[in-house]
């Protein structure tokens, strides 16, 4: 290339002693090829452009990395060791944490994700796995004041011991007290998601329900056919009035609801007398008794040599399949071997009907003395 003379005159001129009319002539003639190399070096289109590149398959998210032993580019994930200021304490590694970045001590550390991830002024949290990519885990960027935002899930582990996750929604002064949705034990073995509906409901008083999904929509709360309470049914029930309810713990379904039952004590005797057999009681009913299901009798001596029966009749019928007894040397029906059924499982009595107790064997050494009885009403599961 011919030296511009003008522009070699331009130059400041040399004070080195050696420095000659030749050296100034060699040093100005490299250093204007040298602006003439970086002026015309052009720019790079692909990444052939840049020379020794070895990359047959980029993945998302790679970068270009220069491998100084063999000369050439190459792509690769982010690794923890290409952050900067990275501090892990391995004396607390375990699994489920994050790689969160402390502004505070400017470092990036290693924290528990159950346990929260803002650490000092932490802003920035990045999942690790432990095959030591960070590419591999959720990233996502928190604003303390506002909300977090990540794509598809966010998983919160359990402590591997004891305690299960939890999610927890705290109230307005941040700590005081919270809401928390905790996950499935381990021993129960499932998993399952419960899906939110997609809007608020329509009007008031509605409740969640789940179909077999776990899919949530909003209903009524129970109409009229389904019971709504524990105590004072209302009237449209198949239920007497006002009458209250119990769980029905020895029912085959504890889960039932049933009236709690009413009673009526009567006297069969008097205290002293041998009973015989005989019909004891007689009574016009002057109300309404709905749902008998027992009528229980006791004695104040009990029979010996041969077992004190019973029975009982509505209208002049039985209302036994089986009928009540105190067993010889008892003075209870409700301890008896063999337990009284009723006709039905229940009986009612009306206004006007005729109920009769009836003796109809007695003990065959001792007859027995001071019978009571007791009649057990309303005793019934709520429909």
């Amino acid at each position: 290339m011919a030296l511009d003379n003008e522009k070699l005159t331009e130059r400041p001129a040399l004070t080195n002693s050696q420095e000659t009319d030749l050296i100034h002539v060699v040093r100005g003639n490299f250093s204007y090829q040298k602006e003439a190399q970086n002026f015309n070096a052009g720019s790079i289109s692909s990444l052939n452009d840049v020379g020794n590149v070895n990359v047959p398959a980029p993945q998302t998210d790679n970068y270009l990395y220069f491998d100084t032993n063999n000369n050439e580019w190459v792509a690769q994930p982010i690794l923890l060791e290409d952050l900067l200021d990275v501090v892990i304490d391995e004396n607390t590694l375990a699994d489920g944490q994050v790689i969160a970045y402390d502004s505070n001590e400017e470092e990036w550390v290693n924290v528990d994700q159950q346990a929260g991830v803002t650490v000092g002024g932490a802003d920035t949290q990045v999942q690790y796995n432990d095959s030591g990519s960070l590419g591999a885990g959720a990233f996502f960027t928190t604003d303390k004041s506002t909300k977090i935002e990540v794509t598809n899930e966010i998983g919160i582990l359990g402590d591997g011991a004891t305690e299960q996750g939890i999610l927890k929604l705290y109230c307005e002064n941040g700590n005081a007290h919270f809401v928390g949705i905790k996950g499935p034990n381990h021993a129960g073995g499932n998993s399952y998601e419960l899906q939110l509906p997609n809007a608020l409901p329509n009007v008031t008083n509605q409740i969640l329900e789940s179909n077999a999904s776990g899919e949530l929509s909003w209903i009524n709360t129970p109409s009229s056919s389904t019971f709504t309470g524990l105590t004072d049914t209302p009237a449209s029930y198949d239920c007497q009035n006002g009458k209250n309810v119990k769980v029905g713990y020895g029912l085959p379904n504890p889960t039932e609801l049933i009236f709690t039952p009413d009673y009526m004590d009567f006297a069969c005797s008097d205290e002293d007398s041998d009973l015989a057999v005989a019909r004891v009681f007689t009574m016009i009913c002057n109300r309404d008794y709905p749902y008998v299901s027992s009528v229980e009798f006791s004695v104040t001596e009990a029979p010996t040599g041969a077992n004190l029966e019973f029975d009982v009749l509505k209208n002049g019928t039985t209302v036994y399949t089986i009928t009540p007894i105190i067993d010889a040397g008892e003075k209870l029906t409700a301890t008896a071997t063999t337990q009284q059924v009723i006709n039905g499982t229940t009986f009612s009595l009306a206004i006007g009907d005729e109920f009769q107790v009836r003796i109809t064997q007695v003990g065959s050494t001792d007859a027995g003395a001071g019978l009571k009885a007791t009649m057990v009403y309303n005793n019934r599961i709520c429909t």
